[in-house]
């Protein structure tokens, strides 16, 4: 419940909100608001490819054992997915991934990954929780390779961070 609540306010965060008033749930202004692509970061990170490949590994390993605790991680990946789509629309970045079915990818690497967790978590209930331990561990080393100075950015991606050691 933390995480979600977390990520919403983070989402929150990130919308266009009519005046600048201070967020009682965390003392903190709220980001602002108006971008255009001019004052983009130079490096645009979007994580968004990997949270995809966490849904989707998790998505297939409920359908596989039936453990909640993969549906309700998937749930939360999809938020994640979501925080990052609100940084790519703020920076009018294409997200290349949006409307793709699970297990297709843009990426031509990731669907080799995709295919091989999924396999091992096809092999016992261990070895799926194994997988999901594994691909927190990836979410969390990439993001923090793309650390930023971008507050709204390194916002979503601290609670991405967060989300992540939470699983």
């Amino acid at each position: 419940l933390f995480r979600r609540l977390t990520l919403r306010n983070t989402l929150q965060q990130l919308r266009p909100q009519p005046r600048r008033i201070r967020n009682p749930r965390t003392r903190q202004l709220p980001l602002p608001f108006r971008h255009s692509p001019k004052h983009a970061p130079v490096h645009q990170p979007a994580p968004g490819p990997e949270e995809k490949l966490a849904r989707d590994v998790y998505t297939a390993l409920y359908d596989t054992w039936k453990a909640p605790i993969f549906n309700n991680i998937a749930t939360a990946e999809q938020t994640h997915t979501d925080a990052v789509k609100t940084l790519l629309n703020r920076y009018a970045i294409d997200d290349p991934a949006d409307g793709t079915a699970i297990g297709i990818f843009i990426n031509p690497d990731i669907p080799a990954l995709y295919t091989s967790l999924v396999s091992q978590g096809d092999e016992s209930l261990v070895a799926a929780l194994t997988v999901g331990a594994t691909i927190e561990d990836l979410d969390i080393a990439d993001l923090q390779a793309r650390a930023t100075t971008t507050a709204d950015i390194a916002l979503v991606y601290a609670n991405l961070e967060k989300g992540s050691r939470n699983h």
